[in-house]
């Protein structure tokens, strides 16, 4: 077997939108992979039949990551502009979405309908009857109401304001999707049969932002997460229940008490609501599961006990694609949560009952719970994606990176604890180099996660099994302020770079004395998002690193509050502060406060599209960093975003990857 290599990212599968089949028989999963030619991603269908045991590729256009069982038969529609013309109008200005039906035992997909929107996500109502969210422009007509010649005025008029921006809402722009005030979300149904569009949403008020919705068990209503951004986004989402075939609101929630992140309607009384009154942990407060009364607007709490998230915050760069992690199955609802450094399943049903499904090390990344097992998408035993089955045990049962696993040498990383002063455990762990020698000396890289309120875990990583390949030891570690360990132990507001940097240094120190390989000399720091701004904080407070790499960094919150997509709420919450009434305790939390301090060199990568950090985090510590005679390199990535390590161009991820390497080896 041989070492890790950074194209080894470029042989990886990454797998997505796992689902069932009506009849429980199939599975059906998105498999992507990187397009040379496009210096892009392609993406296709496969097919397992769970009977049979047996896997097939049922697509082939590079096209197919957006699909849907058909709710009775062995098709699947899938949303996908396959088409050149079709691909040229969108384009063009035009809104436009075909879907394919793929019948599983009738050859290849065909094309099935054309619908003048372009389609977010979707789902089956009844035979010819669907469902879906879209994009909506403030101040224009809705494309599918226009008739050809308009289209053309339309098109036209929006090309002529593609030269400027007239800005009235807040936040302004996002992250992966540029300038987005002037557009909303909203919910259209689609009749087949008479080739007609509706949309639903625009009885709760024309200018709604739709942010999930989801169908009732009968399919005749559907449960809508909403919220306002004229003006300035409310942080609260409302919550409504509306009557499809009539177009009536039949239960509507616009208290401002709860942020209510998802809803499913099991029957008539049944509301069950994820939920959080943020009151004490402010925005990142873990919410909670609530039934709602429908005459009283009452919420009782069914997991009160349950002080965790209820997603995958389990990091790594080798997953492209999110999915949806609640779900609605036989009268319960199932979901992922992280505790301590894994994510896992767990099944709640009406009276509050929890039970957890899965229970080993890693990340369980996408799930459906079927008759005949929990079938998921998971990082285990340190090797990339594959599909498992859980039954009695949790076994494997595809092959998509067998590439990685049997013909490279995956280093394991060794697991540590050690109690800082407030008593809380914090998990370390230390990855030893590629043909390790004990009587040697090695250098050392630290890595550190973002949000903060994430973890890093035992799942394969490719970036630090790069490193260990390259000769590097690698520590990474969930210190105060990561996901995992309940609220407590993830509110750090208004104290970034206190407890968490001294965290961070205690799990260092520790690691020196457990590990007599580390070579004192010859350590390194790097991280990304919240990794950044603490790589950033370190170097403005020791001395101790050869050199440091800094990616998509925040080095001032008081610049990362007016310019950034969330910055107007999160960097007020996280340090319980703001420019005008508290400019210095904001001030004090930044890494640009101690500019004045760092003598590491440092490399700055960064993102000309990453709106969620944006570029002048970096353009203002670079430049400091040179007017003080700093040895500093500053890399901007043209076209990239916030995501740049995860689902960026992959060469673009090969060269981020070879830059800061190589920046660090310049200093070995």
């Amino acid at each position: 077997m041989g070492k890790i290599k950074k194209n080894d990212l470029l042989k990886m599968k990454f797998l997505s939108n796992l689902s069932i089949s009506p009849d429980n028989k199939y599975l059906a999963v998105s498999v992507s992979q990187v397009d040379s030619e496009t210096k892009g991603y392609e993406s296709n269908i496969h097919i397992y039949d769970i009977e049979q045991n047996k896997w097939g590729q049922y697509t082939g256009s590079g096209l197919d990551n957006s699909f849907i069982w058909d709710m009775n038969l062995p098709i699947i529609y899938i949303n996908s502009l396959r088409d050149v013309k079709d691909k040229e109008k969108r384009k063009n200005g035009y809104e436009i979405s075909t879907i394919y039906q793929l019948d599983l035992f009738k050859g290849e997909a065909i094309k099935k309908y054309i619908i003048p929107k372009n389609i977010k996500s979707f789902k089956q109502i009844s035979e010819f009857k669907f469902i879906f969210s879209a994009d909506y422009f403030l101040g224009t007509k809705d494309f599918y109401l226009l008739s050809d010649e308009e289209k053309e005025l339309e098109v036209k008029k929006r090309k002529d304001k593609d030269g400027f921006e007239v800005i009235e809402n807040l936040p302004f722009w996002e992250n992966g999707s540029g300038f987005i005030h002037n557009s909303i979300t909203k919910i259209y149904t689609y009749d087949a049969e008479n080739d007609k569009i509706k949309n639903i949403s625009d009885i709760l008020g024309d200018d709604i932002d739709v942010y999930d919705f989801q169908l009732d068990p009968t399919k005749s209503k559907v449960v809508v997460i909403y919220g306002t951004k004229l003006g300035k986004m409310d942080l609260k989402n409302k919550l409504a229940i509306i009557d499809i075939e009539n177009k009536k609101v039949i239960f509507d929630y616009s208290d401002k008490k709860y942020n209510i992140s998802s809803a499913f309607m099991f029957d008539e009384n049944n509301l069950i609501v994820s939920a959080t009154a943020m009151e004490n942990y402010g925005i990142n407060e873990n919410p909670k599961f609530y039934k709602v009364n429908f005459d009283t607007l009452d919420f009782e709490c069914l997991n009160s006990d349950f002080d965790m998230s209820l997603w995958n915050s389990v990091g790594t760069d080798i997953r492209l694609y999110s999915s949806e992690n609640l779900k609605q199955t036989n009268n319960k609802l199932y979901f992922i949560s992280t505790l301590g450094y894994s994510s896992n399943i767990f099944e709640l049903d009406l009276k509050g009952n929890l039970k957890q499904l899965t229970n080993n090390t890693g990340s369980v990344d996408e799930y459906v719970v079927t008759d005949k097992g929990i079938f998921f998408i998971g990082l285990r035993n340190m090797v990339p994606q594959e599909i498992y089955r859980v039954s009695n045990s949790e076994e494997k049962i595809s092959n998509f990176n067998d590439y990685i696993s049997e013909k490279r040498e995956i280093i394991y990383p060794n697991h540590f604890c050690v109690k800082d002063s407030d008593n809380y455990s914090i998990d370390y762990w230390v990855m030893k180099p590629y043909k390790f020698k004990a009587d040697k000396k090695y250098p050392l890289i630290i890595d550190i996660h973002g949000g903060p309120k994430t973890v890093y875990g035992e799942v394969y990583y490719h970036e630090m099994q790069y490193w260990a390949a390259e000769g590097f030891a690698v520590l990474f570690c969930n210190p105060r302020g990561s996901d995992g360990k309940g609220d407590e132990f993830a509110d750090i507001r208004g104290e970034y770079g206190k407890v968490d940097y001294d965290n961070i240094m205690l799990c260092l120190n520790q690691a020196i004395k457990t590990n007599p390989f580390i070579d004192t000399d010859k350590m390194y720091v790097t991280g990304g998002s919240y990794g950044g701004f603490m790589t950033n904080w370190i170097i403005g407070h020791t001395d101790i690193f050869k050199a440091a790499a800094t990616q998509r960094s925040i080095s001032s919150w008081t610049s990362m509050y007016g310019t950034t997509d969330i910055g107007y709420y999160f960097a007020t919450d996280q340090t319980a502060s703001d420019p005008w009434n508290s400019y210095d305790k904001m001030w004090s939390q930044s890494p640009m406060k101690f500019y004045n301090n760092i003598k590491t060199p440092t490399l700055i990568v960064h993102s000309d599209q990453d709106y969620r950090c944006w570029l002048s985090e970096a353009l203002q510590l670079f430049t400091s960093l040179k007017h003080n005679d700093v040895d500093s390199k500053l890399i901007i990535f043209k076209n990239e975003n916030h995501e740049l390590t995860r689902s960026g161009r992959p060469d673009n991820r090969i060269k981020n990857l070879e830059e800061i390497t190589e920046w660090f080896k310049k200093y070995l």
